[in-house]
């Protein structure tokens, strides 16, 4: 059985007291459960690994975690696996999850629709946290891509995707300017030390700021900035049962030269990836680039300094 055949055959086992939702299209989210299921106070999500979340368990904690904080508090979280084998792939997670099921035992997920689990709530402060630094970091994204703006603005008809954006010359690449960034405020952020499990990614510190970037080749925005949402996820936030509890308040800053961009909701990518922690920027000039640092070092270190008075 293929992927979209076994997600069906879950979606079915849900029978017709729910609207149910195959893969669906969350506005908040690059990828988020792959079946939603809800009716009269209760909400589903079942999620289905992955092959790249079989090899990298992280990546379905990441979906997983970045669905809780788009979803109410009540949504019940499910993993679906195909095998034995897959499961022990992902078992490590396994109690960051409501119920665990075999994607062949219908008269399990059947069960499972219809028995309640507990509410995992997650922090006030965790969700206030998210929301704030979504709309900064949209804020950011969007002060120096007015082109974006203006292709979602009604009866706007030109909007034709990589091909409509324009290219100023972008920066020499990002290690040359870091010390051009040095703010005066004092900085109990993020360190280069907490990336010590990403080596494999290229990716910075700047004075608190994660800082990457990748040359689209015309793939999607998506595909590329895929990888780096462990990465937020994992410096931001301590999951424990399926609950994020706040870590390092921390802000990315992504450049993307020449990447395919959706022709329908063109502020997707930089609304999902803002989401995820990241301010997207299409072709930065250095100016832009270095500015935007700036800022999101600025704000992050006033968040910090704000948690910690509330803390004591």
């Amino acid at each position: 059985m293929n992927r979209r055949d076994a997600l069906l055959a879950i979606a079915e086992s849900f029978g017709d007291d729910f609207v149910v939702s195959v893969e669906p299209d969350l506005p908040e989210l690059f990828e988020g459960p792959d079946v939603l299921a809800g009716k009269s106070g209760r909400l589903v999500a079942v999620f289905v690994p992955k092959s790249a979340e079989l090899k990298n368990p992280e990546r379905l904690r990441t979906r997983l975690v970045l669905s809780r904080f788009a979803l109410p508090d009540h949504t019940q979280c499910l993993l679906a696996v195909d095998d034995a084998d897959d499961f022990a792939r992902v078992e490590a997670l396994e109690q960051d999850f409501h119920a665990v099921v075999s994607m062949s035992d219908r008269l399990g997920l059947r069960r499972l629709r219809t028995k309640s689990q507990e509410h995992r709530r997650i922090p006030t402060d965790t969700r206030q946290m998210v929301e704030r630094r979504t709309a900064f970091l949209m804020t950011l994204s969007l002060a120096h891509q007015p082109q974006l703006v203006a292709a979602t603005e009604p009866g706007d008809e030109s909007w034709e995707g990589a091909d409509a954006m324009p290219a100023p010359q972008p920066p020499n690449g990002i290690g040359d300017v870091t010390n051009l960034v040095r703010p005066s405020w004092p900085m109990p952020l993020l360190t280069p030390a907490a990336l010590h499990s990403h080596r494999t990614l290229k990716l910075e510190v700047i004075d608190g700021v994660l800082v990457t970037g990748s040359t689209g080749a015309r793939r999607s925005i998506h595909q590329l900035v895929l990888p780096y949402l462990t990465v937020s996820a994992r410096t931001a936030f301590r999951v424990d049962q399926g609950v994020p509890y706040l870590e390092f308040p921390t802000a990315g800053v992504f450049l993307i030269e020449g990447a395919h961009w959706p022709s329908t909701d063109p502020l997707k990518p930089v609304r999902a990836s803002a989401f995820a922690g990241w301010a997207l920027l299409n072709d930065p000039s250095r100016s832009e680039f270095i500015e935007t640092v700036r800022e999101a070092s600025k704000w992050l270190a006033g968040t910090v300094s704000e948690h910690a008075q509330k803390a004591n």
